[in-house]
C-alpha cells in the first residue's frame, strides 16, 4: 500500500504549499520509490531535479 492509497493528494498539496507560504521552508513528500507525491516552495526544480545529478 502507498501514502498516495491512504490519503488525498490535493489536500495534501494545498497543506503543504500553504505551510511553505507562510513558513518559506521548502517541502515535498516523496513515496518510499522516490515518487514525488507533492512539493511546494522554494526553488523546487533545482532541489528536486538538478541538485541530486551533481
Amino acid at each position: 500500500m502507498k501514502l498516495r492509497d491512504l490519503t488525498d493528494i490535493e489536500q495534501l498539496q494545498h497543506l503543504c504549499t500553504s505551510f511553505s507560504d507562510m513558513s518559506g521552508i521548502t517541502t515535498a513528500i516523496l513515496e518510499l520509490d522516490g515518487e514525488i507525491l507533492v512539493a511546494a516552495g522554494g526553488n523546487l526544480l533545482v532541489q528536486i531535479f538538478i541538485a541530486p545529478i551533481q
